[in-house]
């Protein structure tokens, strides 16, 4: 059993990650994270931001594959996209998680959204957590994007979250089954290790000895959210 209060004191601290202590409205002892590893870079920070996190990647992923299929010759344009057509239809990577990659996982790139949205991880001392078990992770609230997944996503070495608990790596985060009909969405999401949210691959992943991360709420509460309510 690892606790978060051993971890943090163990943890090592640097200019990449900052460690502020914090008492919970419950008087427990806690610990504040934040990293920095973008803060020279706030233009990149900003720019991968709108990209990734706006409904601008619905129309940017097809856009971008759309475009590429139109500069192959016709012949060659007709035979990739009934491929990546059949691809759709037949392939199973978002059950299996065939498509995931820890290099990609390990990036830095997850910390810049992190960052430009203020992200904190506040832990409290207390907090056990087991190598030899596995957990359903719930984050919440949903909203329009999903952010709470984040920390889960990135299993880089300035992640927080993975220095206090780098067993956490086999987690893999759930999406609703439509962004894996979306092209270029649906790689972003495969390649960093999200499968559909259904109880059947959820239930398959827990056999595997993986944790699981939902977004509670679903596309349900995503529609009642109201611009700069911190409510919703």
């Amino acid at each position: 059993m690892v606790t978060a209060g051993a971890a943090a004191g163990a943890m090592c601290e640097d200019g990449l990650v900052s460690r502020e202590r914090y008492t919970t409205a419950d008087g427990k002892s806690a610990s504040v994270y934040r990293t920095h590893v973008w803060r020279h870079w706030p233009a990149f920070k900003n720019g991968l931001t709108l990209l990734t996190c706006s409904t601008l990647i619905f129309a940017v992923g097809p856009g971008l594959f759309a475009g590429a299929l139109w500069a192959c010759p016709r012949p060659l344009r007709l035979l990739l996209g009934a491929a990546y057509g059949a691809h759709l239809v037949l392939s199973h990577a978002q059950h299996s998680g065939s498509m995931m990659s820890r290099w990609w996982r390990r990036l830095d790139l997850h910390l810049a959204v992190m960052e430009y949205f203020g992200y904190r991880l506040l832990v409290a001392d207390d907090v056990e957590l087991s190598p030899e078990r596995h957990y359903v992770i719930g984050t919440h609230p949903h909203g329009v994007y999903a952010l709470g997944q984040l920390p889960f996503m990135c299993t880089s070495p300035n992640n927080p979250l993975h220095r206090l608990f780098p067993f956490l790596d086999k987690t893999v985060n759930t999406g609703a089954s439509v962004v894996f009909y979306v092209p270029g969405v649906r790689e972003m999401f495969l390649l960093v290790g999200h499968v559909v949210v259904s109880k059947r691959t959820i239930e398959r992943w827990l056999r595997r000895k993986h944790s699981v991360g939902i977004v509670v709420g679903g596309e349900a509460e995503v529609l009642i959210h109201r611009c700069l309510d911190l409510d919703t």
